[in-house]
């Protein structure tokens, strides 16, 4: 395989995962729980697939896509799919990134980087919102619907911009 495309599968994996991180953050208000439970959540995001694995080549795309909304599960069928093109001796280039792996598989490598990059996209917004609506214990709630708001993407407009000079203290006089 190209050593490009291996770490540019790498790379996306990594991104992912740092962003389903920051969503798993969001969902906790203790550091103790949080350790324990992302990691929990972590480990069980890549167990469907282990089922996926058995029934690979009965999966249709759709539903291949759709496992692949979970990292971990995404990041397996990706190296499913570098296995098959190690398999035939070609290995993944830029020039089959785009190609079948394998007779009836239309699952691509191209496929499994660009839900990698829609996984960021997604644990991202989801992220962002979740804070925004529950942002723990010192901060100021949004309401649900806060990014339907044109104040929040264009100011409430009432505030104006002050300028303030600085001018010295008058010097003490001395007595």
């Amino acid at each position: 395989s190209d050593a490009i495309m291996i770490i540019l599968f790498l790379l996306l994996f990594a991104l992912s995962t740092i962003m389903f991180c920051f969503f798993l953050s969001t969902l906790f208000d203790r550091s103790s729980v949080a350790a324990a439970g992302a990691g929990l959540i972590f480990f069980l995001s890549y167990v469907p697939y282990f089922f996926i694995e058995f029934n690979y080549q009965k999966m249709s795309i759709t539903e291949k896509r759709v496992s692949c909304l979970l990292a971990p599960t995404c990041f397996g069928i990706g190296a499913n799919v570098f296995a098959q093109f190690e398999a035939k001796g070609v290995g993944v280039l830029t020039s089959n990134i785009n190609a079948q792996p394998s007779e009836g598989d239309d699952f691509t490598i191209g496929a499994a980087f660009g839900m990698l990059f829609l996984d960021c996209l997604i644990y991202g917004i989801l992220t962002w919102y979740i804070d925004a609506v529950y942002p723990g214990k010192f901060g100021v709630p949004r309401p649900p619907l806060f990014f339907l708001q044109r104040s929040y993407w264009l100011g409430n407009g009432s505030a104006k911009r002050t300028t303030s000079t600085i001018t010295p203290s008058p010097k003490p006089q001395a007595q």
